[in-house]
């Protein structure tokens, strides 16, 4: 009986304890003083501002509706529909609200999470650890979340939407986490084990990623879809492994593309082996990338095309050449060291045979070196720069020159130097030339041209000074005007 009587005493003390919470709630405003003092402490926290629309609580659980923090530096932004908090409030009041595990399970139904990353530029980076997920509540679950993320760094610029998000992380000695991202084309999953702030294991897939923004200073434009597979463990470190399907590259003048980039790797180092179209030319590039994770990556690559046809870059040019392009140094600014052989090239109409081109292209800045190309028998060389902002500049010689047609030939050693930009200009100067004929030879001779704007101004004269011919031709309008001066000319 007696036992009877303190079980009716428990059972009336609980229920005039949950009576009196009901009234401080419902009469006293408490919940609206929590709602205040919860507000300030969060303010404070997380340098951002908190606001709440509704706010209530009992002996077992909380809710909150339209709960929104935004960041003060506008790094991130989360609304919130509602959350749920369920609790052990004897707990909670016992340790002055310090012992977070007491905190069962928080439900969070709709959030809006806008989280906007800014890459430092800082050599030294400090290390951010995370937080001791296991010391809070027991278990996190969020659904029906939308998940806005974007990256920016002095290099690369990245957002993407996921219009669904769901998320759990259960929290005993270690925190397990899992967490879910996909909308109409693409798939984000990602699980993770993690202890003291530290991740001791994790898996990332991501499936068909194409980002609503994917931008890269170094390159007018960029587009592809992104697979990955990423694993870690405290064994094995870092590996991944996937593609860029579909990728798109454009660089001033040069467009490169491929239906499937290949890369695998570790923290350390990202190897790629892939094909790769260079103006509608296939290609096969091998390479990898140190310290991808560091601000300051570094590339080592070879790109080899084998019958490659010009005519897709410059419209003048047909044939099949062979083109080895090697790339080094940083990975947003490489220098791309290229040669370019062929044994017959087709340019401007004219047959060049055993060409050999080295050169170096940096930035907007392409220097070639012509070591030989054969025109009719005639070894060619020379050097030149193009700039995408100033043009073309080049400077080609033949020694020994000859040129024969029908009985008319000459021979002499060439020097030309062409110009291109909005306009072609030529200057040319022809030494020890010689005119034959087959009834009369001229020795001595040299020879000046300079072409600008389909204006020919030429000078033909004698070491003698006994012959001077000066004359203009206008190629538009096809219109010669010449003078010619003999002193004592004897042929």
């Amino acid at each position: 009986m007696k036992n009877k009587k303190w079980l009716l005493v428990i059972v009336t003390i609980v229920f005039i304890c949950n009576i009196g919470i009901w009234s401080l709630t419902k009469f006293a405003k408490i919940d609206k003083l929590v709602q205040k003092k919860a507000c300030k402490f969060l303010e404070k926290k997380l340098n951002a501002d908190v606001e709440i629309g509704f706010f209530t609580f009992n002996d077992k659980q909380a809710g909150i509706s339209d709960f929104s923090i935004t960041e003060n530096n506008k790094l991130y932004n989360i609304h919130i529909k509602q959350v749920y908090i369920e609790y052990n409030l004897p707990k909670l009041i016992y340790s002055r609200f310090k012992n977070l595990k007491a905190i069962k399970k928080i439900t969070i139904i709709e959030p809006v999470l806008e989280l906007n990353i800014q890459a430092s530029n800082s050599k030294k980076t400090k290390k951010n650890k995370l937080p001791k997920f296991e010391n809070f509540f027991r278990e996190l679950v969020i659904t029906k979340g939308k998940l806005d993320l974007s990256y920016l760094s002095t290099k690369i610029e990245f957002s993407n939407s996921w219009d669904n998000f769901d998320l759990s992380l259960v929290n005993s000695k270690k925190s397990e986490l899992e967490l879910t991202a996909f909308d109409s084309n693409s798939k984000l999953t990602v699980s993770a084990l993690l202890q003291n702030g530290e991740i001791l294991k994790h898996k990332i897939i991501i499936k068909e990623l194409h980002p609503n923004l994917l931008k890269i200073t170094a390159l007018d434009s960029i587009d592809a879809k992104i697979n990955l597979n990423a694993s870690y463990n405290k064994t094995d470190g870092l590996q991944y492994h996937g593609s860029f399907e579909d990728a798109f590259i454009k660089k001033s003048m040069i467009v490169a593309s491929s239906p499937h980039i290949r890369w695998h790797g570790n923290k350390l180092k990202t190897i790629i082996d892939s094909e790769i179209l260079f103006h509608n030319n296939q290609g096969i590039i091998q390479g990898e990338i140190d310290n991808i994770f560091k601000p300051y990556r570094t590339i080592k690559a070879d790109v080899n095309f084998v019958d490659a046809n010009p005519k897709a870059l410059l419209k003048q040019l047909d044939g099949k050449i062979l083109l080895h392009l090697k790339m080094s140094g940083a990975v947003f600014s490489p220098t791309i060291d290229y040669s370019v052989s062929a044994e017959n090239l087709l340019a401007y109409d004219n047959k060049f045979s055993n060409l050999d081109l080295t050169g170096n292209i940096y930035f907007d800045k392409i220097s070639f070196d012509l070591n030989k190309a054969y025109w009719q028998n005639n070894l060619i060389t020379g050097n030149g720069i193009y700039n995408y902002k100033s043009g073309l500049t080049a400077n080609l010689q033949s020694n020994d020159f000859t040129y024969n047609y029908d009985d008319f030939s000459l021979s002499g050693n060439v020097q030309n130097t062409l110009k291109y930009h909005k306009a072609f200009t030529s200057d040319m100067k022809i030494d020890n030339l010689k005119l034959s004929h087959s009834k009369f030879t001229l020795n001595d001779l040299s020879f000046t041209a300079n072409m600008e704007n389909s204006i020919i101004k030429a000078k033909l004269e004698k070491s003698s000074k006994d012959l001077d011919l000066d004359f203009n031709y206008d190629v538009k309008s096809d219109t010669l005007l010449a003078k010619l001066k003999l002193r004592k000319f004897d042929l």
